[in-house]
Order: C-alpha cells, then sequence, then structure tokens
C-alpha cells in the first residue's frame, strides 16, 4: 500500500524502501507546542562525554557509606546544568546508590576501577545512572552501563504495555533493558573510541535492586530477546551482578578508558554515515527539478568552502508549500553526512521534527533536533545545520536553567553562530504564532552584521496541490496573504478540487470515503476551536469537536493511555488509525495527504467581505491572550496551511454561514466532473 502522509515533498520516500522504525522508539513529546525542554538537557555535541561525577571505586564506596557522594553529586550537577536537583532524582540517588555500591564492594574489582554516575550521551535528552570504567580479563578495554531501578512491582496492561506505580500515580514506562540497550547503540553509534579500531567494548545491563525475584512481568517471555541483549538482575542478584561486572571491567584502569573516551570525542560511525547516506541518497524523489538544482549546488559549495578555508555561510531557500524545501533539506543532509560533517537536521515544528525521526530511523533520530537545542553550544563547534520549518524559530530559546545562564541573543543568532554552514528553509506565510520570528529579512541583516557570506535561493515551481500554483495563489489573496488583492476565482476541478460543503457530517463522510477507496489517504483537519480532553477512564477519545448534532474526536494526548492501535498526537499524521480523529495545524504542518477535510471555526470568519478573527474563539493561550488585530494574521496562515496540505482534493466546511457563502462565491465551477469525487 501507497503511504498517503509524506513530509514536504519526500512523498515517496518510505513507499521506495526506506525502514521505518516502530512508534516506540520515537522520543516525546508534545505536537501542539513547539518543544518541551526535557527533564534533562540534551548534552551539547562539543562538550565532553563524562559522568556528572566520576572517582575510582573504593572513593565510591567510601563516600557513599559517609553520604558524602549525595552532596557532591548535587553540587557537580548545579555546576554542569545551572539547574538544582528535583525531590525524585535526590530520592533515586538515595534508594539506589548504597545498593550499587554494595555490589561493587562484593566485585573484589582492582582499586583501579572507575565509577562514573549520572553520564551525559551525546545528542540525547537522558543521562545514564552508572558507568563502569575498566579492563576485562583479557586487557580489553571496557565500559558496563548500568540502569538503576527502584521498582519492586510492575503491572502490565492487555497490550503488553508496562506500567509502575510511583507517587504520582500509575506511570507508563519503557522496558529497562530496551532503555539501556538504546543507550548502548546510541553511543557505538556516536562515540569515537567505541567504532575506532582498537574499540572500546561496551556492555549494558539493569539492576532493578527492590524487585524481589527473577518472576513476574518483568521477566515474561516477551521480554527475553530484551533481556539477552541488557540482562536484568534483581534483589536476590547481587553477587550474580558482581561477577558479571568483575569479568568486564574487575581488572580496573578505568580512569585511562574514561580519559580515551573522552579525548577522542564522538562523531557519527562510518557505518551509520554510510547508511544513512546510502537511504537518503537511492530514493528517486531527491532528483532536483528547476529552482531546486541552484540551491543545491549552493550547498555544495559552502560545505566544500567550510571543509577548506573553515569559512561560515549562510544559505536561505524560500518558497511556499508544495515547492520541495524539503527535498532540497533531505538532500543536503545526506551530502553532508557522506562527507562526515558534523550535521544536524534541525525544525521549530515538532510534527515535522517526529516524522524525521521516524523517517530516518532510531539510529539517526538524535540528528534530528529542535532550534532551542544549540543554545550552549561553542561557535563553529557543528559544521552544518541544515534548518527545515525555519519560519517557526523562536524569538530566543528559553532553556530551565537560572535566568543568568539564558540566552541574551536571538535563537536566530544561537544557529548561525554554532555552525560553519547554516541552510534555512522558511515560508513566512507559515509562522502561525506570535512567538515565532523566522524572516527572511532578519536572516539578511544577522548575515550582514555578522559578516557572513550570505546566498538566498527562491523555490517557485509547485508538487503539491496537483502541481497547481494557481491554487496557491488563489489561497494567498483568499486569506488576504498576497500583495495582489484583486479578487480571483478558483476553477473547480479543472484548477484544484475544492469544495465547500454544508455540513460537518458531509465532510466527514467524504474523508471516511476516500479511505474507504484508498486506505489512510485522507486526513479530517481543524481549526483549535473545541477543547482537547484527557480521555476517558476506558481509554475512548472524548468527542470534543462538537458542532450541533455532529461531535467527533481530537488525536489522543501525548503520554496518555487510549485504547490500542489508537496513535498519540505526534504519530497522527503517520499512523493509519490517525484517520479516525482530527488533527489541528500542529499535527500536519510539514505534511501532506492525498485528501483533506478542513473544518473552519468560529475564531476567522468573514463579515462584509472581510476576514474577522475572534481569538478568544481559539483554545491556543499565545492565540487567544492577543487583540483581533495582533492574531489576524496569524489565524489566516493557520488556515492557509490547513488548506494547502491537500494533493489531490479538499472539502471545507466553516461553522458560519456568511463564511461559507464567501468561500462559495470565490469558486467558479467547470465543467469536468472530479473523478474521485
Amino acid at each position: 500500500m501507497r503511504p498517503p502522509v509524506a513530509l514536504g515533498n519526500a512523498i515517496d520516500f518510505i513507499a521506495l524502501g526506506a525502514a521505518t522504525p516502530t512508534a516506540a522508539s520515537i522520543q516525546t513529546t508534545m505536537c501542539r507546542s513547539q518543544s518541551v525542554h526535557p527533564r534533562r538537557r540534551p548534552t551539547a555535541p562539543n562538550k565532553p562525554v563524562k559522568p556528572i561525577l566520576g572517582m575510582p571505586v573504593r572513593d565510591f564506596c567510601r563516600a557513599v557509606k559517609s553520604n558524602r557522594v549525595f552532596s557532591e553529586l548535587e553540587r557537580a550537577y548545579h555546576a554542569e546544568t545551572g539547574r538544582k536537583v528535583g525531590r525524585a532524582e535526590l530520592d533515586s540517588w538515595a534508594g539506589s546508590l548504597p545498593r550499587l555500591s554494595g555490589v561493587l564492594e562484593l566485585s573484589d574489582f582492582s582499586e583501579s576501577v572507575y565509577v562514573g554516575l549520572e553520564v551525559q550521551i551525546p545528542y540525547y535528552s537522558e543521562r545514564i545512572d552508572a558507568a563502569l570504567y575498566g579492563h576485562d580479563l583479557t586487557g580489553q578495554p571496557f565500559v558496563v552501563l548500568v540502569e538503576l531501578k527502584q521498582w519492586s512491582a510492575l503491572d502490565s496492561d492487555n497490550d503488553g504495555r508496562l506500567h509502575v506505580r510511583m507517587r504520582s500515580g500509575v506511570v507508563p514506562v519503557t522496558h529497562p533493558s530496551l532503555q539501556v540497550s538504546g543507550y548502548r547503540r546510541h553511543l557505538t553509534n556516536f562515540v569515537r573510541a567505541f567504532h575506532n579500531e582498537p574499540s572500546v567494548q561496551i556492555a549494558c545491563c539493569v539492576y532493578t535492586h527492590n524487585y524481589p525475584r527473577r518472576a513476574g512481568t518483568l521477566f515474561s517471555p516477551e521480554h527475553f530477546e530484551a533481556i539477552s541483549q541488557a540482562p536484568v538482575f534483581c534483589a536476590t542478584d547481587a553477587e550474580v551482578l558482581a561477577e558479571y561486572l568483575r569479568a568486564r571491567v574487575g581488572k580496573g584502569r578505568g580512569a585511562e578508558v574514561n580519559e580515551r573516551i573522552r579525548r577522542e570525542g564522538f562523531a557519527p560511525s562510518k557505518l551509520l554515515i554510510d547508511s544513512a547516506a546510502e537511504l537518503i541518497r537511492h530514493q528517486d524523489v531527491f532528483t532536483m527539478l528547476d529552482e531546486q538544482i541552484p540551491a543545491q549546488k549552493s550547498i555544495v559549495r559552502a560545505i566544500g568552502r567550510a571543509i577548506q578555508t573553515k569559512s561560515k555561510s549562510i544559505i536561505l531557500v524560500d518558497g511556499g508549500p508544495g515547492t520541495g524545501k524539503s527535498v532540497v533539506a533531505l538532500d543536503a543532509l545526506g551530502y553532508a553526512l557522506r562527507k562526515n560533517r558534523a550535521t544536524f537536521l534541525v525544525s521549530g515544528s515538532a510534527a515535522f521534527t517526529f516524522g524525521m525521526r521516524k523517517l530516518l530511523g532510531p539510529d539517526l533520530a538524535s540528528l534530528v533536533r529542535f532550534t532551542d537545542f544549540f543554545w550552549e553550544h561553542d561557535a563553529n563547534s557543528i559544521d552544518v545545520l541544515i534548518i527545515d520549518e525555519a519560519h517557526r524559530i523562536r524569538a530566543k530559546s528559553v532553556p530551565k536553567v537560572m535566568a543568568e545562564r539564558r540566552p541574551k541573543i536571538s535563537q536566530l543568532e544561537e544557529l548561525v553562530l554554532a555552525a560553519k554552514v547554516t541552510i534555512l528553509f522558511m515560508d513566512t506565510n507559515q509562522i502561525i504564532e506570535p512567538g515565532e520570528s523566522g524572516d527572511p529579512e532578519q536572516v539578511v541583516a544577522l548575515a550582514q552584521r555578522l559578516g557572513i557570506k550570505f546566498e538566498r535561493h527562491h523555490l517557485r515551481a509547485q508538487f503539491r496541490c496537483d502541481g497547481s500554483d494557481e491554487y496557491l495563489k488563489w489561497i494567498d489573496r483568499l486569506l488576504d496573504l498576497s500583495a495582489n488583492d484583486e479578487p480571483q476565482l478558483l476553477r473547480s476541478p479543472e484548477t484544484f478540487d475544492f469544495d465547500v460543503l454544508d455540513s460537518p457530517h458531509g465532510v466527514l463522510a467524504w474523508v471516511q470515503n476516500k479511505n474507504a477507496i484508498e486506505p489512510n489517504s485522507a486526513r479530517l483537519t481543524a481549526g483549535w476551536c473545541w477543547p482537547w480532553s484527557d480521555p476517558n477512564s476506558d481509554g475512548t477519545l472524548v468527542n470534543d469537536i462538537s458542532i450541533g448534532d455532529f461531535t467527533f474526536p481530537w488525536e489522543l494526548k501525548n503520554g496518555k493511555k487510549g485504547l490500542s492501535g489508537v496513535p498519540e498526537a505526534k504519530h497522527w499524521a503517520v499512523h493509519a488509525a490517525g484517520a479516525q480523529q482530527a488533527g489541528t495545524v500542529y499535527s500536519v504542518q510539514g505534511f501532506e495527504f492525498r485528501h483533506v477535510g478542513v473544518f473552519m471555526g468560529p475564531d476567522l470568519v468573514v463579515r462584509n467581505g472581510r476576514w474577522i478573527a475572534n481569538p478568544r474563539a481559539n483554545f491556543r493561550n499565545s492565540i487567544r491572550a492577543k487583540s483581533s488585530d495582533v492574531v489576524s494574521i496569524y489565524l489566516r496562515r493557520i488556515y492557509r496551511t490547513l488548506l494547502t496540505r491537500p494533493l489531490r482534493s479538499i472539502r471545507v466546511y466553516s461553522v458560519d454561514t456568511e463564511t461559507r457563502e464567501f468561500l462559495r462565491s470565490r469558486i467558479e465551477r467547470g465543467s469536468r466532473v472530479p473523478l474521485d469525487s
């Protein structure tokens, strides 16, 4: 089955054979905001891979016995992150570190085994609880990652999802063997010492020191494969764990292993680079066309200059929806990786970011980042930053650190300073919130102020909406987003298949019919003019969208437990079951579908031929808190984004009668009957 949804114009990428990971491999965020700062700040790639606190094993055991380790770790944490340690973290250390110390005393190690606590992971938002550094019985350098869990019991539901009871209630969790195996795979992919020859060996395990015995949910058969990769040791296994560690790091000299890892630094492994480059290079969709060609050549030249002369460049590629910006962005990613450049694909859009992570697979997911990831990077520490959806750049990054440590410069300047080559892809008519400031004129001014070589390319050729550039122009005039305000009629379906229906029932029936003919080819979208509720206690979704006798649910909130098979909001656009819920602009920006239904809510209506904004009718706080005059442009851009998602056809319903009649007045009925009406 041909997938109906795509990222930008990379429409055939998955269909042409690219492997896609499961939803579980994608990190969590909220799709109705630009991003959510994780509990732990991601490690900047120009900083060493190191523990927050490290010491020889004997010193660690003494520090635990004297309780000194907790205050030292707390001070080190604050010095590294600029944040105080939360109560949950302190309780975790108090509960787990003494148990780890007990195992290490049983291990009869060489005194030169090295213990690292809260080990930072490059490009990642988590830290490893503990790592032991040393040499194995044959003299091989070795690191063992240890995931510490205080769980005494674990439950699973009928779908096999795991849950643990914490102070805050029942919390869904990942099996810890999968968690720590992911850390190991990530380090193997990105830390040079683990793939440079002779390589440092790496193993991982889990110590659930309160879990009573090797039975129950944690050890159920469906987890055997994961446990074979990362064994789980429970409360009665202290001596077994001690022997496991002794065999791998017991010969000591751990400080030199830690120093080698720090000294050699990190970069994607050759295997990872080769597989990613081949994945991108072998897709026919990435054939450059028209204005894409000079933009692509400009990027190649800029990367070459950065390699040869260390000169900085900014390249701006702007264009409307469907002009191929994402195609050029992914081609640039593949080229930079093949040249072994330290590269990130960056976006200010949550939906786009998670879609790209799914597209590129779990091993490369950490190279896809939000725009607020780079606030603490050193100047020129990154070779290439490729920023798609750059119109969603924020005015400033606001990391969760003390105020005095927060950046004083704009987010745009942070990005440009961090990279030798900054490539931005923009469409200013997709700036959909007051806090977004990605504007071409700001880029031009910054390049001039910093004296950085600047190039600009415009993409005009249309690959979406049946290739109809006229439809895009019509939409911009319709919503007063064009310099040309002369009214224009859309000839439908000849120019593009657009129609206005008189009921929400009709739009939903049309979407469902499209999906019946071609599964997963259509989506229902709407302005965020209705509440977004948590699911019911039985996992069913609340029918929040209520229009007369019509009701329908939004997507499932991220992190909430819904019925089996119902995707969370971050996967709504790419999961087939997303066709059974409605999505907002925050779930669809950066995506396209064969067919789209759109509900226009009471937040934007027409009165006497002019658009009137009603911000209080919108449930986005950044919109409803502003005046009508301020938010009008953003609401019109929001609906422009929804109205430009389809490849083939669209059906629209407005809750306002005058608005429906206005839309109809801008359509000229042609003689051709739509083939798939």
